[in-house]
């Protein structure tokens, strides 16, 4: 039994221990430039909160068609920055204005 010997639990050698500092130090650099990449987005303002509408008509097509995309559908929310109200009365007022045809169902 004396003849075990312990070996040091650190058999890490000196040219690894640079190598695994120089990986850790370039992913740190590669997160930096990660990190201003992006741009903080400033939050949107509801049009109709910023002018005061309660409610939209559904007679104002110039307004609802701010609303719609090239194919004629709704946009969503978060990129007409309406809120959840406003954007609710935005979607019904542009289904009575296709029903009473002011507005396409589809694109032409």
């Amino acid at each position: 039994m004396s003849d075990i010997t312990k070996q040091p639990a650190n058999n890490i050698s000196s040219d690894d221990k640079k190598e695994v500092a120089k990986a850790s130090a370039k992913s740190s650099v590669e997160g930096a430039k990660r990190k201003t990449f992006y741009k903080s987005r400033s939050r949107k303002l509801c049009h109709f909160c910023a002018k005061g509408i309660l409610k939209v008509d559904y007679k104002d097509v110039n307004t609802l068609r701010k609303n719609l995309n090239s194919y004629a559908k709704i946009v969503s929310r978060r990129q007409s920055g309406n809120c959840n109200l406003h954007q609710r009365h935005v979607s019904n007022a542009i289904k009575k204005a296709r029903i009473m045809a002011l507005l396409p169902f589809v694109k032409d």
